[in-house]
């Protein structure tokens, strides 16, 4: 996962310990963060020019393992092993299914919308913010039903900074995990 800071303030390196505090008391565990400060080039990027450097998250895993069924918005059979009996048992592993890529989704545009930043973030299955435009709507590729819609449409992206309930982000029905909230998150002040 890559979040690219468009505007020079705050930084990468001012937002990153604000960061790992952030998720610190979430169900979720970020491996190997790394930033860079320098502005990168518009040829690097292929883009426009990100001032404020650029934050890689390479791996994010769940605190709490449980049965794995799949990453993309159809559900699959449950992932299994080989044990000593022959049966073939059912794992329990620290993978985000769907609904919890949309849920740690949300909770890095809380952040990022509560920090007032500006930045591209995206991860290789899907692009979860365009600026201060947050993705609340991910659904499937029409092409290929079990894969997420890498872009999205432009309504699916909503510019939510300073709102203090936002709503939460839809995904198909069928999605595995356990992301299902019932009430809009308020956003700490």
């Amino acid at each position: 996962m890559m979040i690219e800071l468009i505007e020079a303030k705050p930084s990468a390196k001012e937002l990153l310990p604000k960061l790992r505090r952030w998720f610190a008391r979430t169900r979720f565990i970020l491996d190997g963060w790394s930033s860079t400060t320098k502005a990168r080039s518009h040829r690097e990027l292929g883009g426009g020019r990100f001032k404020g450097g650029d934050i890689r998250i390479p791996a994010v895993r769940l605190r709490c393992g449980k049965h794995y069924h799949g990453n993309g918005p159809e559900p699959g059979p449950p992932m299994r092993r080989n044990g000593w009996t022959r049966k073939r048992v059912a794992i329990k592993v620290s993978f985000l299914e769907g609904g919890d890529w949309v849920h740690f989704n949300d909770l890095l545009n809380d952040f990022l919308d509560h920090h007032n930043v500006s930045a591209n973030v995206r991860s290789k299955a899907a692009i979860i913010r365009k600026g201060r435009r947050r993705r609340v709507v991910y659904s499937r590729d029409r092409r290929n039903t079990d894969r997420w819609m890498r872009t999205g449409l432009p309504e699916h992206y909503v510019n939510y900074v300073g709102w203090a309930i936002v709503p939460f982000s839809t995904y198909p029905d069928s999605t595995p995990g356990l992301y299902r909230p019932l009430q809009p998150i308020k956003l700490p002040k």
